[in-house]
């Protein structure tokens, strides 16, 4: 269940020998430096992007500079850690000025040691990306085709559990079934303050390829967030993909739904007024459709959007849902055309968003990319995202 990204460090043993002998480094770029032979390996990648949306100021951040080390100490055990600064620079300019947009943030996406004791089962514990879907493994800027993210691979669930994993590979026939099963109860290391972080999960996820180019996916997940402990919710997923000859097809589906609501709050005394955002039930006015509509600033943070502290609330039930379709068509030697489509309807607002993308991406090598985009969309304004978008990223 290693995310694509781990190409990076899996160059320790793909990279050439150092002619000097084994205690030399070795760099090769996009796979990183090898440090002699003390199975360390340092990589990492940086993103640039620019962003005009309508109605808004240009925008050009260094969004992502990522570093990597990948230690394997024995065939079988090996540790990793990723640390992401988020947002290194950030400047808006606006009627000749620059502005500085207070976003940046380190983010410590995944550390973890793995222990390997067959192709059958691996065991893992520390910080690890959440087995959902295909996007959240592979989210590295250089390894995907656009520079914007489908939203629910934003805002559904929290995208990094601190806890414990099991993994490994059941032969099928001719073919071989991957699975991973994992928990946590909290204690999220280094949580990252824009999202709302898993108070507990047990969750499962599991690939398996059918033939012709196609791999089909299938994730669950029972879980409680740290911002409505007392309210376990359940989550579903499907996901396929195929590529054949420069052609890539996509797709995600995604469901989460409300199983056991939090306990309701004591109504007011007779005659006293009712708290902002209370109705007697989860599908009335003055619920949290009223009091907490989200904005696309606030696009990272997972789980159903909170009212204002200190209100009181029923929560709403209706499960969030959404999917996407992704296409790729080669036009030329490293030259791509990438399409999406989506739709996402979450617990704030009955209406649901639908975004499209269109845009071109040229990969001269399997490690840099640069990719230019416009995004158009309808339903939920607050969510919303049109304009244009590019970004130039870089596996070192």
């Amino acid at each position: 269940m290693a995310a694509g990204v781990l190409t990076l460090a899996a160059g320790k043993s793909r990279a050439s020998p150092a002619s000097g002998g084994d205690d030399d480094w070795h760099y090769e770029f996009g796979q990183g430096l090898r440090l002699g032979s003390s199975g360390l390996t340092l990589g990492g990648y940086l993103t640039a992007e620019v962003n005009r949306l309508d109605g808004a100021r240009t925008q050009l951040r260094a969004s992502h500079a990522s570093v990597f080390v990948w230690w394997e100490p024995t065939e079988q055990l090996k540790l990793l850690a990723e640390l992401d600064q988020q947002n290194v620079a950030v400047n808006v300019r606006a009627r000749g000025r620059i502005d500085g947009l207070a976003e940046r943030r380190t983010s410590l996406e995944r550390l973890h040691a793995t222990y390997t004791l067959g192709d059958a089962l691996a065991l893992r514990a520390g910080k690890f990306l959440t087995p959902v879907g295909r996007w959240n493994l592979q989210h590295a800027d250089p390894l995907v085709w656009t520079t914007s993210r489908p939203l629910l691979t934003l805002s559904a669930y929290p995208r990094n559990v601190t806890g414990a994993m099991a993994s490994g590979g059941l032969p099928l026939g001719a073919q071989t079934v991957n699975w991973a099963f994992y928990a946590a109860n909290g204690h999220e290391w280094r949580p990252d303050p824009l999202q709302d972080q898993f108070a507990q999960v047990r969750g499962g996820r599991a690939t398996w390829p059918v033939g012709a180019g196609w791999v089909l996916g299938a994730s669950v997940a029972r879980y409680e967030q740290e911002g409505s402990r007392g309210e376990r919710r359940s989550l579903q997923g499907l996901d396929a993909a195929w590529s054949r000859n420069g052609w890539e097809l996509s797709a995600e589906w995604l469901r989460t739904q409300v199983t056991r609501p939090a306990p309701a709050n004591p109504p007011p005394p007779a005659g006293g007024p009712v708290p902002t955002g209370v109705g007697a039930g989860a599908g009335e006015s003055g619920s949290l459709a009223q009091t907490a509509r989200p904005t696309r600033q606030a696009l990272d943070v997972s789980g159903p959007p909170q009212p204002p502290t200190g209100s009181r609330f029923t929560p709403l039930g209706r499960p969030t849902q959404g999917a996407y379709v992704q296409a790729v068509a080669p036009l030329a030697p490293g030259w791509f055309a990438v399409a999406r489509v989506e739709r996402y309807r979450d617990t704030a607002l009955p209406t649901a968003l639908r975004q499209h993308v269109v845009g071109l991406a040229w990969r001269p090598a399997a490690h840099w990319s640069l990719k230019a985009e416009r995004q158009a969309a309808s339903g939920r304004p607050d969510l919303a995202v049109r304009g244009w978008s590019a970004s130039a990223s870089v596996l070192f």
